[in-house]
């Protein structure tokens, strides 16, 4: 009986730090790539410099892909 609780007790404190954890989507982590006349740019820069920078909006992302894949 003192083994299982031990064990319920290890499983409920990594349950405990798993759910402490920051979300991803607050701290999280992204990617860029594009694609522009067959040649591919990648980036994962908060803020590009003055000549890649987005002018203004062309279009909306109609399909998200997996990250392992190319669009």
């Amino acid at each position: 009986m003192k083994k299982i609780l031990v064990i319920f007790s290890i499983g409920f404190f990594f349950v405990l730090i798993g759910c402490s954890q920051a979300s991803t989507e607050e701290n999280g982590s992204y990617a860029m790539i594009v694609i522009v006349n067959h040649k591919e740019y990648c980036g994962t820069e908060e803020k590009l410099d003055a000549s890649k920078q987005q002018g203004g909006e062309i279009s909306k992302i109609l399909k998200k892909t997996k990250a392992s894949e190319m669009p």
